[in-house]
């Protein structure tokens, strides 16, 4: 054999085997991406690749086409729901609806989880997070699946079933496409997915798209509950703005963490599950700065905008507070949330703590001291602004998004 065909036999070989690697595990790339995308249609993939030349590299494409063909079913489904429920949809009301909001890793599956406590309010689960367009018709599949075992998340160990409070944000991304985690099928167009973080310079009809998906998407919620929703996505922070606009009346709470806590979770959370996620190889070199930027992008937006929130409407805790006293801090926001009726969360919210007193989160090497000092630069503001130390001899951290 010749030494360019035995080149080329190697790459096919090592080809297969990363096929193969990719469809298999516990956190296979065909079952993480199956489930991320088990609630799109036909439509939904064609607008993925059509304009942007997207592409899935040859060892994805078995969990593109499966995607694909659930999706065939999925449009006769979602077809069937927009005949069945959409005159009743136009006359939904959604009212006084509470946004957590923080970075990834700040702590916001926790402060979620707590007011979902609160049985006066609802939430998207993780099956109405996954099937967007279908939910409503597949309410008896919701059941039937909440029987089975719960999974530990494969960034932090938290146990999650499709009853579990869930994220919006990939509904979203499912709905209209304009979300930063689109970035996460497709990560050598991250960046451009990116601009959805905050929608700042984004043009008004891609605006317009997510927030007619957003208001559909709590319609259906409210539907189907009829209480007001606690909403929780990372991405909504740089939101506020299109929020109340959509939503006059809503209430938002901000948990904040340790930056360097925060830091070294998400690098976990991006080497875990979302690169499980990918149609593409590449885009992966750039995790430190895209991390230091991210933070950076969502908290200009958030600082320029929270100042929006009508009085009452607004709290603020940390995350190191909450967990050491979760019925106290909880007590205290629904104070500045003008929430009534704690005393009837309370003791939920005691069974809770009591029930999750053994839960270990996860343990980090110590960063590096030149990362330490890069965070300390980037992200300087948060430690003062939150009340968070700044190590000695830091650099001069830049100004803080608030003061420009």
């Amino acid at each position: 054999m010749s030494v360019t065909r035995q080149s080329r036999f190697k790459s096919w070989m090592r080809a297969i085997r990363e096929t193969i690697s990719n469809m298999t595990g516990q956190r296979g790339q065909l079952r993480m991406t199956a489930m991320a995308t088990a609630g799109m249609t036909t439509h939904d993939w064609l607008r993925a690749f059509r304009g942007r030349r997207m592409g899935v590299d040859p060892t994805f494409l078995p969990a593109a086409l499966l995607g694909a063909a659930v999706g065939l079913v999925n449009g006769v489904v979602k077809r069937i729901e927009d005949w069945r429920f959409g005159a009743a949809l136009a006359d939904v009301q959604v009212r006084e609806p509470i946004f957590v909001l923080g970075h990834w890793r700040s702590g916001t599956t926790l402060l979620h989880e707590l007011l979902s406590l609160d049985e006066r309010f609802a939430y998207p689960s993780l099956f109405q997070v996954m099937r967007p367009h279908t939910f409503l018709m597949e309410r008896t599949l919701a059941l039937k699946l909440g029987h089975l075992d719960s999974r530990g998340r494969p960034m932090d160990n938290i146990t999650v079933n499709v009853s579990s409070p869930a994220e919006d944000e990939w509904a979203l991304a499912l709905m209209s496409y304009r979300s930063p985690y689109m970035g996460w099928l497709f990560p050598r167009h991250a960046r451009y997915y990116d601009r959805y973080l905050t929608f700042r310079g984004v043009p008004q009809r891609l605006v317009d798209e997510w927030k007619q998906a957003m208001l559909q998407y709590m319609k259906k919620l409210t539907y189907l509950h009829q209480k007001p929703l606690v909403i929780k996505s990372p991405t909504h922070t740089g939101r506020i703005r299109l929020l109340l606009e959509l939503f006059p009346d809503a209430r938002f709470v901000h948990i904040s963490r340790n930056p360097y806590d925060v830091y070294r979770s998400t690098r976990r959370f991006y080497r875990t599950a979302v690169r499980a996620l990918a149609l593409q190889k590449g885009g992966r070199g750039r995790l430190r700065d895209d991390i230091l930027r991210r933070y950076q992008l969502l908290y200009e937006a958030f600082f320029e905008e929270k100042d929006l929130v009508p009085e009452g409407q607004f709290s603020e805790v940390r995350f190191e507070d909450l967990e050491q006293d979760m019925v106290g801090q909880m007590e205290r926001i629904y104070a500045e949330l003008r929430l009534d009726g704690f005393e009837q969360a309370r003791p939920r919210i005691e069974e809770y703590v009591r029930a999750n007193a053994g839960y270990k989160k996860n343990r980090y090497r110590p960063l590096p001291a030149g990362l330490r000092r890069r965070i300390a630069q980037a992200w300087g503001w948060a430690f003062r602004e939150w009340g968070y130390a700044l190590p000695q001899g830091s650099d001069k951290p830049k100004a803080s998004p608030s003061a420009r």
